[in-house]
């Protein structure tokens, strides 16, 4: 609702003749039609019980337990992986359904300093991410100038690009995550006391469904 309310103030603020336009504009764009795809997908998450299933997964493996501090990096890192191979916003949303599927398990309220951090530090993990490969437009665009100013002189080499791109981001992400232990400190309580999650079910049906859409969409 509020992002429909916006369509409609921008259609009577004069950037556009109407309302329709508004609309026409805003669908017409390929961006907004991968975000709506992946607000469905996030809700289908949400409403099929993956997100929770996959919540409890996480917490549940052994080598997590009572170490909140390692689910929260493998938590940022799918972020950054994702974001990495230009699954930036499928990503975000996909961490962002575990963390709040995490503080519903565990009974942390969702406006507190862990999930408030956890939210912020999956975008800057996706913000790093991309800055890894270099096939992003950007990063075409100003090795291509570059190149075209310097007629031919200065190139690009793909793997010192990948290279110092994975190195200085996996440097900034670990001084972002030592500032977060030292500075944010959120309650890690609720990670160290024994959860009750009940048994663990199987995937049913239509969370399988669910699961192939998203390699689908992933892969397309």
């Amino acid at each position: 609702w509020p992002s429909a309310l916006a369509m409609i103030m921008l259609g009577f603020s004069g950037y556009v003749d109407n309302v329709a336009a508004a609309f026409n504009l805003a669908f017409s764009n390929t961006v907004v039609h991968q975000i709506l795809w992946l607000l469905i997908m996030s809700a289908l998450l949400k409403v099929s019980g993956l997100a929770a299933w996959l919540a409890n997964t996480l917490i549940s493996v052994k080598a997590l337990k009572s170490r909140p501090w390692m689910l929260s990096a493998i938590i940022i890192m799918i972020a950054y992986i994702c974001a990495a191979f230009q699954c930036g916003f499928a990503g975000l949303l996909l961490c962002w359904n575990f963390i709040y599927a995490i503080c519903e398990q565990t009974g942390i309220p969702k406006h507190t300093k862990w999930p408030n951090m956890m939210i912020m530090s999956c975008v800057f993990a996706g913000c790093m991410g991309s800055s890894v490969m270099p096939y992003y437009s950007g990063t075409v665009a100003t090795y291509g100038y570059l190149t075209t100013a310097s007629a031919g002189v200065i190139t690009y080499n793909y793997m010192s690009h990948v290279t110092f791109g994975l190195l200085y981001s996996l440097a900034i992400m670990a001084v972002y995550f030592l500032l977060c232990r030292l500075i944010v400190r959120p309650d890690m309580t609720p990670f160290r006391k024994e959860l009750n999650l009940g048994e663990k079910k199987p995937l049913d049906t239509n969370q399988k469904i669910v699961i192939a859409m998203i390699f689908g969409m992933v892969l397309c």
